[in-house]
This record gives C-alpha cells, structure tokens and sequence, in this order.
C-alpha cells in the first residue's frame, strides 16, 4: 500500500523564478530564501518520497478567465514549462505518475470532487517557483499537478480544500503499490498586487496564521475567504490552499521545519508537518 508521509506547504511566486533563474544564493537579500528551502530537500531524500502531490494555482498559463475550472488534476507521464513571459525555463523535465494520477482523479471524482481532467498541462511559478528550491535536479521525484481556482471568484472554501485534502490522504493510503507520497500546499502568504494596497505584507499575521495552521486549523475552516484577504491582502486568498495539505495530516503534528521571511512583495513562508 502506498504511503502517506507528511506535507509541505510554501509560498509561490513569481520573484522565486527570478532568484533561481539568475542563481542569486549568494545575494544577501536571497540567501534566507535558498537556505530556509535545505530543510525541505533534506526531508524529501530522508523520506524517499516518489511523488509530490503538488496543490498549487495556474496563473493564466493554462486556463483563461472565459473558462477556468475550479479543481483540475493533471494524469500526464510528463509536463511542459509554462512560458511566462521569458520563455520556458531551463529545468529538467518533469515526469508524472500517469497509473497513480489516474487514479487519484477516479478516487476523487468518487469523493464528489468534481475535476478537470487534463492529459496535458503546463507548469508554472505557482509549482515551478518554488520546485528547485526544494529538491536537485533531475527531480528525485513524480508530480500530480492539482490547480484550485483562486484568482476568479467564487473560489473554493478552506473548508472545501480541507476535505479535499482529507480524500486525498484516504485514497493515497488505499492505493495498492508500494509507493512514498507528501502533499503539497501552496500559495501566499501575505500580498496584494494591485491598486492602493499594492505590495502589502502583514508580517504579524502570516505569523499568527503559521500558529493556527500548525495547532488549531479548524478554527479558520468557517472563514470566508474574503476574511483571509481582509487580513493578508487580496492575493492571500491563495492561503485557502495549504488546508489540502493540512486536511490530508491528522489533528496532532509534528513540525519538522518552519521558516518565515518577509520577501519584497510577499510574506514568504515554507513549512513541514510530520502526524505525531
């Protein structure tokens, strides 16, 4: 039976292209970035993870606006770069698990989530941001790309990513090979991109949010998400997405590894969870 062996959740943005693309580790203003991510790479060889379950949102790279699902799970054997504006990046490919991706969209469409089901997807910052700082390539590990609507109302509940991140765990541990599966959260923390409020960070609350993610997530599950944009700016509706990890972990857990660091435009966070 496949293994469930605990979640990461971090920020994604676009800056992240910027400091790996141009190898700024060295830089002072980057060097908390690429350091706060060893953790993570650490952790992923530790565990021998064999694919990342990866929750994250697509920027436009793959859906538009005049039809953007709400929940899309990608079943490819390999994925394309996004082209952002650059061109796509010089990363290694990334492979999928197409057996186990299938899967999951079976076991998850049984659950009443209702997917978007893609053969082809392009990866972007909101997977590709943050990927390098977590492991070495050739990547070590499978994706399943899994894109939330959080950019064009309505958007999904941290109630409803919750459950969903509670179906994910239950099919990942029913599935019948003999395989290491995390979950992935992405998004956020803090930020807003437009208007008045542009470049906002709320260094106070990313850290209040850590808290209550780590040690009582449930009290946030009733918020709208318009309370999260309230607090952390109108991008931090992103933020809804780490309850997938959270809901696939159990009440108690365990921190491997947390770090904050208020980046030029966003609240940037990178967090491990191990159940207790």
């Amino acid at each position: 039976m496949a293994n469930f062996v605990g979640g990461i959740c971090t920020s994604h943005n676009g800056s992240l292209m910027h400091g790996w693309d141009n190898q700024l580790q060295d830089d002072p203003i980057w060097k908390p970035v690429f350091d706060s991510y060893i953790p993570v790479q650490e952790w992923i060889i530790d565990k021998k993870v064999d694919v990342l379950f990866f929750v994250y949102n697509d920027h436009v790279s793959n859906f538009f606006f005049d039809c953007y699902p709400t929940l899309a799970i990608g079943i490819a054997e390999e994925y394309e770069h996004a082209d952002e504006g650059n061109g796509p990046r010089d990363l290694a490919v990334p492979y999928g698990d197409a057996k186990f991706s299938r899967y999951m969209a079976d076991e998850l469409i049984k659950d009443e989530f209702d997917l978007t089901v893609c053969q082809k997807m392009k990866l972007d910052h909101g997977l590709m941001g943050p990927m390098p700082y977590m492991a070495a390539q050739p990547w070590p590990v499978k994706f399943v790309p899994f894109c939330v609507n959080v950019i064009q109302h309505p958007i999904p509940s941290a109630k409803r990513c919750w459950k969903l991140g509670q179906s994910i765990r239950k099919a990942i541990e029913a599935y019948p090979e003999d395989i290491n599966v995390a979950v992935v959260g992405t998004g956020g923390l803090s930020h807003e991109l437009q208007g008045s409020g542009f470049g906002r960070v709320e260094v106070d609350w990313d850290n209040e949010f850590l808290d209550k993610f780590e040690s009582e997530p449930e009290s946030m599950l009733d918020w709208h998400v318009q309370e999260f944009m309230d607090r952390g700016g109108s991008e931090s509706a992103e933020t809804v997405m780490w309850f997938a990890m959270r809901g696939a972990m159990d009440k108690n857990v365990k921190r491997i590894h947390r770090n904050y660091y208020r980046g030029l435009l966003t609240g940037m966070a990178v967090l491990i969870l191990e159940n207790e």
